[in-house]
């Protein structure tokens, strides 16, 4: 009975010492605590008895965030066996607790100890059992100091090696925790509930005051999944952070007159010829069709080959002159197989003698809210 005996004096002294430390303002560690609680013994087979109603108290120590001990008494009733006879019991435990990191409300726990059972039948004779448990269960905070607390333990006991069971519900309280809620981090970011605006952060990433994801360049896109840490204010960012583009396409004309069987650039055109240059190098996607064309006076194959010198002689002036890389500028001569106006009339066939180029080019801009 020396385990019975260790039991019963730890609960007196740590319940006289958690009342006299009951109004202090204690630090985290070092509180006494008090549980009360009910549940089920649940017997091994070989013992003959039915399961029985289990209703516990204990005190209990805590040494910091994770450890505790706890001295518990444990009255259990209605066990019968099979003659019918009444059994009644008694057991006594020392354990000790460690508790994993709250998440949330909640804490889980792992527990083991020694102690004593004592079986009381009708009219027979105690039978006392040295006893060890093994087990865990997890609290519920429900204020700082209060917690609902669900147990299970397996009892191994000496007697033909009995494997018992205990299921529990019960009320901690810890003295000198006050009865306010406990403040709560529910993400782990640092910032409490009550503060945090952005619940649910991601383990690791870096929160302002009010619990958000740090956001630099204010896009709306947090640091930790932005890509493009630098957007300009006013542009719009998709899902990475980074600016929405639209695309657009951006041309330009040139048109070349010249004389009659002439494939000279008469000096009038050459600011034409410039302006497609500066867009050839601001663009640099931009490439060049230089079309030659003629009128309907005179041979066929010649007028050919005269639209391909008009045509030459602009890719010649934007290449030579100008720097445009040759391999962005071609030149073809279509003689008189495209008019654009009719070789009736004198103004009609001075239109036609012309060289003209459509250029365009992709650009993307950034679209702005």
């Amino acid at each position: 009975m020396k385990i019975k005996g260790l039991v019963c004096s730890s609960i007196l002294m740590l319940g006289l010492a958690g009342a006299a430390q009951a109004h202090e303002d204690l630090d985290s560690d070092g509180k006494f605590s008090v549980l009360i609680g009910a549940g089920r013994y649940l017997t091994d087979s070989d013992r003959g008895l039915d399961n029985g109603m289990a209703g516990e108290f204990g005190v209990g120590y805590i040494i910091d965030k994770h450890w505790a001990v706890e001295a518990i008494y444990t009255d259990i009733t209605r066990l019968h066996n099979d003659a019918s006879a009444s059994v009644d019991a008694e057991m006594y435990r020392l354990d000790g607790l460690y508790h994993f990191d709250r998440s949330g409300h909640w804490t889980p726990y792992l527990a083991a100890g020694v102690g004593e059972i004592s079986f009381e039948p009708d009219g027979s004779a105690d039978s006392d059992e040295t006893i060890i448990n093994a087990g865990g269960g997890v609290k519920y905070a429900i204020s700082k100091a209060a917690s609902l607390r669900g147990d299970v333990r397996a009892i191994y006991g000496d007697e033909d090696s009995d494997l018992d069971g205990l299921v529990t519900l019960g009320l901690t309280y810890v003295f000198g925790a006050g009865t306010t809620a406990a403040p709560l981090d529910s993400d782990g970011d640092g910032v409490l509930d009550a503060d945090d605006r952005c619940s649910g952060t991601p383990a690791g990433v870096t929160v302002n005051s009010k619990g958000c994801a740090l956001d630099s360049d204010l896009d709306g896109v947090p640091n930790y999944l932005d890509k493009c840490h630098s957007t300009k204010a006013g542009v719009k960012v998709d899902s990475d952070g980074c600016p929405m583009l639209a695309t657009d396409t951006v041309s330009i004309e040139l048109e070349v007159l010249f004389d009659t069987s002439q494939a000279d650039i008469k000096p009038e055109f050459m600011a034409e010829i410039q302006r497609v240059a500066e867009f050839m190098a601001q663009y640099k996607g931009a490439y060049a069709v230089i079309e030659g064309h003629t009128d309907s006076l005179g041979d066929a194959g010649y007028n050919k080959d005269l639209s391909q010198r008009r045509a030459d002689a602009v890719r010649d002036v934007l290449v030579g002159k100008m720097k445009i890389n040759n391999q962005r500028v071609t030149a073809e001569g279509y003689g008189e197989e495209r008019p654009r106006a009719s070789n009736e009339t004198r103004d009609g066939r001075q239109l036609n003698r012309r060289v003209v180029a459509v250029l365009k080019a992709q650009v993307k801009s950034v679209i702005t809210k």
